[in-house]
């Protein structure tokens, strides 16, 4: 694993996270949350201070509204909720706010879980404020946790916490520098996040 966070910029990290752990335990806990899911999709998107930094000719919040966007017209009953030092429900990408405040992950994955998700999505460019109270409420969400780190890839530390998260999940992470490298197509990565297709071209 070590190796990996190293050069997370590929554009499928493939880790113990992306299958179920071997346990006896581990492995009918995980079966109890897809059998107690419903059908929907919530991407969880951060709006925190940190995702006003420049990609580019454009601040990380623009990179994320444009990704979503681009996809969200095939995403019909998907649930779209920001995070920043609170969390709220939006209906759409066009209504993410402001980057301001910091990280309340915790907070985005108790809105998600009151809907029983088959599947949600985190964007995220940073550490949450609280981790362990952030993983406690990915252990009792139904579906899946799929994670899209678009934070820089130096961070080690935010990395280790995104593998986390996935794994408490049983998902998978995509690593996005979209500061270093404004060319990565964040979109894409949600897009396969979301089981949607990627677009005609690439």
């Amino acid at each position: 694993m070590a190796r990996d966070l190293t050069n997370p910029l590929q554009a499928l990290i493939a880790g113990a996270s992306k299958s179920l752990p071997a346990t006896t335990g581990q492995t009918e806990r995980f079966r109890a949350r897809i059998e107690g899911a419903g059908a929907g999709v919530v991407i969880l998107a951060d709006v925190s201070s940190s995702m006003d930094e420049r990609s580019g000719r454009r601040s990380k919040i623009q990179v994320l509204a444009e990704a979503l966007d681009g996809l969200w017209a095939e995403l019909p009953g998907a649930r779209l909720i920001a995070f920043g030092s609170t969390a709220s429900e939006i209906a759409s990408p066009a209504e993410l706010p402001s980057p301001s405040g910091g990280t309340a992950l915790h907070l985005a994955l108790e809105l998600a879980a009151l809907s029983r998700p088959a599947k949600t999505v985190v964007i995220s460019d940073g550490r949450p404020d609280h981790e362990s109270a952030a993983l406690a409420v990915a252990d009792r969400l139904s579906g899946v946790i799929e994670v899209v780190y678009c934070g820089p890839d130096s961070d080690q530390q935010a990395i280790v916490f995104m593998y986390r998260l996935a794994r408490a999940g049983g998902g998978r992470v995509f690593i996005r520098d979209v500061v270093r490298d404004p060319s990565l197509r964040l979109g894409s990565a949600v897009r396969a996040m979301v089981g949607l297709p990627a677009p005609k071209g690439e």
